[in-house]
């Protein structure tokens, strides 16, 4: 009778060794508590339209994910900031009110300083150094966003060409930024408007037609897509091309949900991820150029910077890197993987 209490006892404790195992092994961030046919349909928060050439790059990345597993794992979108504004997206989808979302580098600096790196002007000069800086950054990036309970899916480039908007001129000369009232998406753009001058306001996107329209804002620094979708070349038909990349956009979802996934389907995931992440780079650049070309119908005029004029600007803003570096060992880390490949 002992004995076999004994051998019961054993029994018990055993299962109860692996349910706390279990249970160990599921709360990581990026485990899985599902079996193999799970089926999740994730509601994404989207900042930007449906006609954006960011939408472009969600298409591409959701469709592929709906057809590898099998229509097991879908994102419904939900355009124009309908769900939260793109500055409240990080927290949403952090505290499990929205699931899922797309966040700016710009709009979450100040929570997470070190995507300032990925947030500032002329990060970005080509799709190679872009795809080398992706494969070396991205780990870092994934480590970054789970220690704030996120789970990173893929990021891409803001855009590969920065417009500098205004009503009446080309902002060609560093003296023309002097005291410019200036739309900034984040903090240390807005740092580098300061560098150069200017006054800085952070807005959310939806608002800046308006801000530019009844002058709260004089101009902006910002990307061909929104210039373009949000018809910005109304109200600032001079626009000048600086050449250089603003700001990175994530993809994130929040860790619960995630765990809703089977692993299969994760990594899935990640894989498609990762080729859509590297490729966004080549396929917004061919929908700038078809942007500016529409824009250019429309009435807007552009002009381009010289290279001379290009390092005059780089020499006064990129000072900002090294104080985003002081922010913390990730920081520093990060901003070594970017300027290898500059």
């Amino acid at each position: 009778m002992k004995s076999l209490k004994k051998k019961m006892s054993g029994f018990y404790l055993l299962i109860v060794l692996a349910l706390i195992l279990g249970g160990c092994a599921s709360a990581g961030t990026g485990s899985s508590s599902a079996d193999d046919d799970a089926k999740v349909t994730i509601d994404m928060s989207i900042f930007h339209t449906e006609n954006d050439p960011f939408n472009d790059i969600f298409k591409d990345w959701s469709e592929a994910i709906e057809k590898e597993t099998d229509g097991r794992v879908t994102f419904k979108p939900y355009y124009s900031a309908s769900l939260v504004s793109l500055f409240e997206t990080l927290d949403a989808v952090r505290d499990g009110s929205v699931e899922a979302g797309i966040l700016s580098a710009g709009a979450i600096s100040g929570q997470i300083p070190e995507m300032g790196l990925l947030e500032t002007i002329g990060t970005f000069r080509s799709e190679d150094q872009y795809k080398g800086i992706y494969k070396d950054v991205n780990p870092e990036l994934e480590s970054l966003f789970n220690n704030h309970d996120l789970e990173l899916l893929m990021w891409a480039p803001g855009a590969t060409e920065t417009l500098v908007l205004h009503k009446d001129e080309f902002i060609t000369d560093l003296k023309q930024y002097e005291k410019l009232s200036m739309r900034t998406a984040g903090r240390w753009q807005g740092e580098q408007a300061k560098l150069l001058g200017a006054l800085p306001i952070t807005m959310d996107p939806s608002e800046l037609y308006l801000a530019l329209q009844n002058g709260t804002v004089a101009s902006t620094f910002q990307t061909v897509g929104l210039t373009n979708s949000q018809n910005l070349h109304e109200v600032t038909p001079k626009m000048t091309a600086l050449g250089l990349s603003i700001n990175t956009i994530q993809y994130v979802v929040n860790p619960d949900v995630w765990r809703k996934i089977s692993e299969k389907d994760q990594k899935a995931i990640k894989s498609i991820s990762d080729q859509v992440g590297q490729s966004a780079y080549s396929l917004l650049q061919k929908r700038e150029e078809e942007a500016i070309k529409s824009m250019s119908e429309k009435g807007a005029e552009f002009y381009n910077l010289s290279d001379s004029e290009r390092e005059e600007l780089l020499n006064e803003i990129q000072s900002v890197n090294g104080q985003i570096a002081k922010e913390s060992e990730k920081a520093k880390t990060i901003l070594d993987i970017i300027e290898k490949h500059q």
